[in-house]
Formats: structure tokens, sequence, C-alpha cells
């Protein structure tokens, strides 16, 4: 695949929203030891706002039963052990007698500091919307909303369930049981949650191509449908990106010498002078040469630049070229027609307003944005070619001008090299990544790290030169960061820095099957979570991109449904029919992923 085709809470509340999730999930977040039962319900002596209720039980013979919420919006008990230290999550079962719109409550678990000003605490929040009958929640500690400065878990004076405050109205209709509320003590969890029993679970086994997952599947042979899967993924047809990565070209290597210590280019600096169509026929003769460069027999990549070279980019100036080509006395070889797209051409748009054979053609506007174009040649050696040709549509005579540059020097692989060695935007990590270090104590430069624009030049390092080392290591990191950074159970994770909803896009049967597994659950965390304003659209931007580019899985069309019908989306409102698949999967794949970025 392309590499260039390559998804607050206040805090005075500080709290977090809980979702109910079956108990299985929270399994592997166990490890032995012994729990504290904070509560059993076998009586609620101690406790204000519980009676006892043996109909409506989960463990043991009674719990206890909150109703009458706006008579009585509170529950709550101090007869509790009040070091929680040594333990590192809690656990309890609740039981929602039926699903209520706009009914929650809050769980405050409270931690005060004296010299503290107003109430410390920890919280989260339980929406009644969300499940109905008994679920089982098991929440970490460290996802918990914090208010203020609490002491810590070291002391803790009191817990309270209450329907009232933090913009809940206690609602006459809601009847809430509880029982077994414990501590756990739970190990460190690595990700992704998704078991691989989960995991092909979610596929629509039916799909076609997914023959072979299938039958290892119902064979229960993981190894095998991990295998399966990652054939289907190198062998379908559809969805596909900008770039099919089958189509990979063998590039001449580099030479080994030659060129100089500074770039060394040919370069052609035309005016936009005239409307219309003007065709280019640019013969060698017509390009200068900058400082050393390797030779004709070596052109790396075109870049048609706006900028630099004393130009200003010119926000008025629009231009779409058609029917690129080499031209030589024995052959010719076409590098950009756009009927199928911008293909190569990084910074172009496919247009089919103007054209000037066949029907589209690629399109570079807004060059105060866009200040350039690139297109990495698949053709090195150009020594047997004449002449380079294209054809050039102005709507306007602006004057602007813009250089072409054939670059014709060593490879650089600096920032790539720098990359495989952890030195990412400047910082050094050492052999093992922390993805949540924010050496600059400056949060957006951590956010922009969890963005991944550096896999981005890794792949560009891979796609030009096919050294495996950068594949290596691109791999590497995407099953780091998910071991590292398990999805938040119960909230958004918009106070870390690894999982905020604004930033929620394989080699091996492994990497595939974690890669896909974390995109999966980039999915459902961007369904359970949605914000509001840019983050909305960051977020449609990139749960619609997974619906997209995982139609094997049953909630796939859901994912779209849900991006497409938010405000942002291009082809909001549409189905994924609309862009002419059968299986309704669009063509073209957008760039950006589960973090709408490189994602």
């Amino acid at each position: 695949m392309d590499p260039r085709g390559t998804l607050a809470l206040t805090p005075f509340v500080a709290a977090v929203c809980l979702v109910a999730l079956p108990a299985v999930a929270f399994c592997q977040a166990e490890s032995p030891g012994e729990d504290l039962v904070l509560a059993d319900f076998e009586d609620v002596a101690g406790w204000t706002g519980l009676v006892l209720d043996s109909d409506t039980v989960k463990v043991g013979a009674s719990s206890g039963k909150w109703s009458s919420m706006d008579q009585s919006p509170q529950a709550g008990t101090q007869e509790i052990p009040h070091d929680w230290s040594a333990y590192t999550g809690l656990s309890l079962w609740l039981y929602n007698e039926k699903r209520l719109e706009d009914a929650a409550f809050m769980l405050i678990i409270t931690s005060e500091r004296e010299e503290s000003e107003g109430p410390d605490y920890y919280s989260l929040r339980f929406d009644l919307k969300r499940w109905e009958g008994w679920e089982h929640f098991v929440v970490p500690f460290e996802e918990m909303g914090a208010a203020r400065q609490p002491m810590g878990w070291g002391q803790i004076d009191r817990i309270e369930f209450t329907a009232s405050g933090w913009g809940n109205t206690p609602h006459p209709e809601a009847v809430v049981y509880l029982d077994d509320l414990r501590l756990l003590k739970m190990g460190k969890v690595d990700g992704p949650r998704l078991t691989d029993e989960e995991f092909f679970g979610a596929m629509n086994l039916e799909y076609p191509g997914l023959g072979e997952v299938k039958a290892a599947v119902e064979a229960g042979d993981w190894t095998a449908a991990k295998a399966a899967w990652l054939e289907h993924l190198k062998s379908r047809e559809t969805p596909r990106w900008f770039i099919d990565w089958r189509d990979k070209p063998e590039r001449t290597p580099a030479p080994q010498t030659g060129g100089s210590e500074g770039w060394d280019y040919y370069a052609y600096q035309p005016a936009v002078d005239w409307t219309g169509w003007k065709h280019f026929s640019l013969k060698k003769s017509d390009f200068n040469a900058s400082r050393k460069p390797i030779g004709w027999h070596w052109i790396d990549y075109i870049s048609i630049n706006a900028g630099g070279w004393g130009q200003t980019p010119d926000p008025e100036t629009i231009l779409y070229f058609d029917d690129i080509k080499l031209v030589g006395p024995d052959k010719t070889v076409v590098l950009g027609d756009f009927e199928d797209g911008p293909g190569d051409w990084r910074g172009l748009e496919l247009a089919e307003d103007v054209a000037k054979e066949g029907t589209r053609s690629g399109k570079w506007h807004n060059m105060h944005v866009a200040s350039s174009l690139r297109y990495a040649t698949e053709i090195t050696d150009w020594s047997e070619f004449d002449a380079l040709e294209f054809w050039c549509y102005s709507p306007k005579a602006t004057g602007a001008k813009f250089t072409m540059v054939l670059d014709s020097d060593q490879p650089a692989q600096q920032k790539a090299d720098e990359i495989v060695r952890h030195l990412i935007q400047g910082h050094d990590f050492g052999p093992d990544i922390d993805w949540s270090a924010d050496p600059n104590n400056y949060r957006e430069w951590t956010y922009a790290i969890n963005r991944f624009f550096h896999w981005r030049t890794l792949c560009e390092a891979y796609w030009s030169s096919g050294d495996e080392v950068y594949a290596k290591e691109f791999s590497d990191q995407v099953v780091d960061w998910v071991k590292k950074n398990p999805v938040p159970l119960f909230s958004s994770g918009n106070g870390s820095y690894t999982w905020r909803t604004i930033e929620c896009g394989i080699r091996t049967p492994d990497v595939a099957t974690t890669m896909t597994k974390s995109m999966v659950e980039h999915a459902r965390h961007l369904m359970m979570w949605p914000m509001s304003g840019n983050w909305l659209t960051m977020e449609s931007n990139g749960l619609g991109t997974l619906g997209i580019l995982l139609p094997e899985f049953s909630e796939a069309q859901t994912w779209w449904d849900t991006a497409a019908g938010q405000p942002g989306l291009p082809g909001r409102g549409a189905d994924r029919t609309d862009h002419g698949l059968p299986s309704g999967v669009p063509q073209q794949l957008p760039g950006a992923g589960a973090h709408g970025e490189a994602q």
C-alpha cells in the first residue's frame, strides 16, 4: 500500500462517563490477588438511601436497592476500609431496571485534602441509557476522574452514589440495584484488549473472500486464521488506496557516487503568463543545473514549487496538469494522465471540469496552503529520453512563477534513519519509546507524537528505497504502541496523551491482526465517545475511513453511517453504495485513518 495513503473534562468535575460492557471484557485485566470486599449487600447497615432486596440478586442472597431518586437522590456510606493503596481497580455489579434517556448518576469517592479549596474526590459517571439488567463494571483507578487534589488512594473517606449535581437531575423512574462492590488487584494490561476469538467474532465471515478465514475460525485455529486474514488483505481488490502496494516499482538503486554536499538538482522556472491550455516540451537543455547533479541517469523525483526560489505562492493562481510523459526516440512513458486519479502526484486533486486528454486532469490550487507538488518517479534513468512533456491549463494569467525541480541527488533518508534510532521530533527516546513522554512540558508536542506523522516518513523511506529496515521499524512501532496503550474501558481518553478522540490510520499475520484489532478498537471508541465541533469532524473522518477500510466487519456499515451523518465529513448523508462498488465500498480512500492522521 502506498505510504502516502497511509482517526475535556472540566477541572471542577473531572468525571469519567461509564459504559456497560460484558464482564468477559475484563478477564484479562485481573491478576491473581486477594480482592477486598467493600460491600456484599447481604445487609445495608451503614448505608443511606438503600433498602435490602432479595428478589433481584447477582451474588449471595440479597442486593441493595436504590429507587425514588427524586426523593432520595444519594446512597452512600463511610463504613469502609479507608486505605485502598494496595489495589488498582474497582468492581461492581449494577442492575438497571430499564433504560432511561437523560438519566445518569455519579459515584463519588471522597479523598479530602484540608488545604484544598472545595471538595477533593475521584468520580465515575453511570449513564442509564447504556444498559438494562445486570452489568459488571470493572474500572481501573487510573481511568477515574480526579477533582482538585485528592489525598490519594491511601486515604478514602467515603463512597457515595448521587443522582443530583454534575449536570444530572434525579429521574423518578430510575431503579438501580447494587451488588458485590469490591477492590481488585489488577495486573498491567497489554493492548489490544480484543482477544483473537472476539476479533474474528466481529467479522462477517460470509463476506466475499473470507472463506479461508472462516474455515480456520470454525476449526479454532487462530494462527491459521491470522495467516488467512493477512492473505485476504494482500489479495483483496477493494477497497484500495490511491496507489496499490502491489504496484510498488522496483526502483533502480541510487548511484554510489556523485553529487555534492548540498542539494543537487535540475530546475526550470516559468511564469504563468497564459490562459487556457499550453503545451510544454522541456528538453534537458531547458533545465539549469544546481550544484553538481548526479546526472540524467538518476532522477529521483519531480517537484513543482510555488514557494522558494524567490517566489511567493499566489492564492489566485490555479493550474491543471494533463498528459505528463517522458518522450524518447524509442519509447514514451506516461507519468500522469489522471484518468484513474492523481496517482503518485502528491498535492494534485482530481478534476473533471477541465481536461485536455480524456475526461480528467490534476488540479493544483490553494497554493498559499499547498505550495508544492511531488512525484516519485518510477523511471529514474532519463538518459534515453529527449523531453518531459505535459499540458497545463491556466484560467488566468497571474504572472506568478513556479519552479519545476528534477532531483538528482543522493537519496536523503536522514529523517527516517533518525526515527529508526528513535530520534523523533528532536527527542531521543532511547531503545524503548514512551508514548506519553512530554520532554518540553508542552502537551501538543506529545499529541503530535501520537498522531504518527513520523510513520509516514518511515513508509516513504521504504517506498523510495525498498530497504526493509524502515518497514520493520514501522511494524515494530505499531505493535509497541498498541501494546503499551490499551483502549480505555470507561473513558473518552481525552484526558490522556494517547487516546484523545481527536487523534483516534502489515506485514506479518501477527502484526496484521494486531493492527486491525486496534483499528476495530479505535472505531468502537469513537462510536462510544463522540465529542463536538472540530473534534467531531476529525472523529468522523477516522470513523468513516475505518467503515470504508474494513468492510469485512459486521459493524462497518454502522461506523460509516454514523460518520456520514456528522457535519464536516465529505459525503455526509451518503451511503457507502453511493461510491459505486457492489459491496458499497469506495474505490478510493482518503489519506487518513483511526486518529485522523497517519493515522
